[in-house]
């Protein structure tokens, strides 16, 4: 963890835990400087991530301000969603809504290099807030790679590892798409918003070694709620080249 991602995590953890309120002035850079033992330059990194994860908004020459909960959605930095949601909403609660086999659709089936009707297990989970349901998953795992899965598996936040280690396999690698898509009925009814409205979409699939397409993990996000994040280190031309 670099200095200022240290110093972010700090004062991230201080605002959520309500040690600042809503509207309330941060310390000046000076004071964080001398609080963390950090440079200016750490200081204003930091003061830069809380701004770009809607926690603070920062207003020229008038100072850092704490953003009231109305006016933040939930960040997921770097596609990392059990990260985001660890730091910024803990009391989000996961559940099975549906599990069962049937066949695949076409999609799904050009997806995973098999054949529509092809047997699979899909499942549908929910995930709930204080705000109610914000965000859904819908899983596709060809039969014979979900086999070993138990309700209990399905409803954990970090599905992965215990998908890897019950099937005894390891996957490869993800690819990952985030676009926006209009609701469907089905996804607008559960979410709480206007069929035919906008709705953030993250279809990850899963590969085994050799390229074997593993399964299917797309979720819906309600852009009311949440908000993607990339964070990316620029690669600073070299002042002093080498002759």
């Amino acid at each position: 963890m670099t200095a200022y991602d240290r110093v972010a995590q700090s004062l991230r953890e201080r605002i959520l835990d309500g040690q600042w309120s809503p509207g309330d002035q941060l310390p000046t850079e000076r004071q964080l400087c001398e609080l963390y033992d950090a440079s200016r330059i750490t200081i204003r990194r930091a003061l830069d991530i809380l701004a770009m994860e809607n926690l603070v908004e920062r207003r020229q020459g008038a100072g850092t301000f704490v953003r009231s909960p109305a006016e933040r959605k939930i960040p997921i930095v770097n596609s990392n969603f059990i990260g985001s949601i660890s730091r910024h909403a803990p009391d989000l609660k996961r559940k099975l809504v549906t599990r069962k086999q049937m066949g695949m659709t076409l999609d799904v089936a050009r997806m995973l290099d098999r054949c529509p009707g092809d047997l699979a297990l899909f499942v549908l989970r929910a995930d709930a807030s204080h705000q109610g349901i914000v965000a859904l998953d819908e899983i596709w795992i060809p039969a014979g790679l979900a086999d070993r899965l138990i309700d209990t598996d399905l409803e954990l936040m970090d599905l992965l590892p215990r998908w890897q280690e019950a099937q005894g396999m390891a996957l490869q690698r993800c690819v990952q798409t985030v676009e926006a898509v209009r609701a469907a009925q089905p996804q607008a009814r559960m979410l709480g918003c206007r069929a035919g409205g906008p709705l953030l979409r993250e279809t990850c699939l899963f590969y085994l070694p050799g390229d074997r397409p593993a399964g299917i993990v797309v979720s819906y996000y309600n852009p009311d709620v949440f908000r993607f994040v990339v964070r990316s280190p620029m690669n600073m031309p070299d002042r002093n080249p080498s002759p």
